[in-house]
């Protein structure tokens, strides 16, 4: 049953395809299940940047960034938002 999840979650992580804006919180939702935490933190930061008080995409890069052990970094993320 694991294996089959894992399966699953890869295969729809692989099939996202382009992100737009309609499909970016999905997509990146995807990706967190896939544990594809640096792709969320890519997906996300370049529109995160032009508007960080965006608490939907300062929320998912901060939890991702803390699933890597970039604490740091996610404390960041969220003094953005905070500042914002």
């Amino acid at each position: 049953a694991v294996q089959y999840r894992r399966q699953n979650l890869d295969a729809m992580a692989d099939g996202i395809g382009t992100l737009t804006d309609e499909n970016r919180v999905r997509a990146t939702d995807v990706l967190l299940r896939a544990y594809r935490y640096d792709a969320v933190v890519k997906a996300l930061n370049p529109t995160f940047s032009k508007d960080p008080k965006n608490s939907v995409y300062g929320n998912r890069i901060a939890f991702a960034q803390l699933r890597m052990s970039r604490t740091q970094d996610a404390i960041e993320t969220l003094r953005l938002m905070e500042k914002a």
